[in-house]
């Protein structure tokens, strides 16, 4: 047997069991267009529900051969680039409506707006890879500034249509409210949901790959069946300093708030210092009270780094593990100046 790959934990997202299925899809099922052959590396993507947030986790392998191949195509055909904004925009066009201002649907319209975001979300990614190629090489500095620019425009894309989502669910099954963040698509079509016991397992944890959910399995079990490692981070009981990307300077002692999912953003204490695991547009009341944010992911050209700008709020991100050390009431020294995080 080969060696495990070890699968890296890139994001934490609150979304729903259904649009996890549409981000797999999207992402390593369906046909891509822009890109020749398949992704060699399977499952490529883990989601696991912890209970709070889904992570998700990627195998690096598969990331660097998307990089390459659209890198070929990109430098064999530079018009791709274009291709890739115009077909997004085309995509999103007729679902943007929804996911910049949410609300519940039909059960038919839902089936149509979730193929169309399936469908979207392959250019999604086009983007996105696009966006962090260029970056990486820092080359084709219009287009970046374009792909940059339609990036920002949608970034409703994916939490706006987890809302649609989830509301739809709920008005649609209004006795199985609760569990409108775990619910499959196939279940939600024929209208056959798992009984609520199965259903509170879900809520607890799973996880999801290779186009199927696994109830009651360990993390180990998900390794061995797929000869995988899941990035572990370890949890220091000692005082910590955390190291991070510098999005906007300043100094700030504070106590921390942790906002890990939409249920928790109604609780944010102003003042306090917010810890998470991204920042998206949900999220700019709790910003605007904050004193300071940090994040576990970002980098200094991400959108997270950009709206920290935009409120001129001091903020340490991608230091990957910030919501894993720190505890709501913890009083910490964020300094943005130097890119650290201290608890003291």
């Amino acid at each position: 047997m080969n060696k495990p790959h070890l699968y890296i934990k890139y994001f934490s997202r609150d979304h729903s069991l259904a649009l996890i299925e549409l981000w797999y899809k999207g992402e390593y099922t369906a046909l891509r267009e822009y890109i020749p052959g398949s992704q060699p590396f399977g499952p490529y993507l883990v989601f696991h529900n912890t209970g709070l947030i889904v992570d998700c986790y990627m195998d690096p392998h598969g990331m660097s051969w998307i990089k390459k191949q659209l890198k070929q195509e990109i430098d064999r055909d530079p018009k791709l680039v274009i291709v890739i904004l115009k077909t997004f925009k085309e995509k999103i066009g007729s679902i943007a409506p929804l996911f910049k201002k949410p609300k519940a649907l039909s059960l038919s319209n839902l089936e149509i707006f979730c193929n169309e975001v399936a469908e979207a979300w392959v250019w999604f990614e086009a983007m996105w890879w696009t966006i962090d190629l260029f970056q990486a090489t820092r080359d084709h500095s219009k287009s970046l500034k374009q792909l940059l620019r339609l990036r920002n425009n949608t970034d409703a894309f994916g939490p706006g249509s987890d809302t649609v989502i989830q509301k739809s669910l709920q008005k649609i099954f209004p006795d199985h409210k609760k569990y409108s963040s775990v619910i499959l698509l196939e279940e939600a079509l024929s209208k056959k949901l798992p009984t609520r016991k199965i259903l509170e397992q879900r809520l607890q944890e799973y996880f999801y790959t290779d186009n199927l959910l696994f109830l009651g399995k360990s993390k180990t079990h998900l390794e061995h069946t797929y000869n995988l490692r899941l990035e572990h981070f370890a949890l220091y009981s000692k005082p910590i300093i955390l190291k991070g990307q510098i999005a906007f300077p300043g100094k700030v002692l504070g106590k921390v708030h942790k906002v890990i999912n939409k249920k928790q953003m109604k609780r944010f204490r102003k003042g306090s210092i917010l810890i998470a695991p991204y920042i998206n547009v949900n999220l700019i009341p709790n910003i605007k009270a904050a004193a300071a944010m940090v994040t576990d992911e970002g980098g200094i050209m991400s959108h997270m780094a950009a709206i920290a700008r935009e409120f001129k709020l001091p903020s340490v991100i991608g230091t990957k593990i910030a919501t894993k050390i720190f505890k709501d009431g913890d009083m910490v020294e964020v300094d943005a100046t130097n890119g650290t995080v201290k608890k003291l």
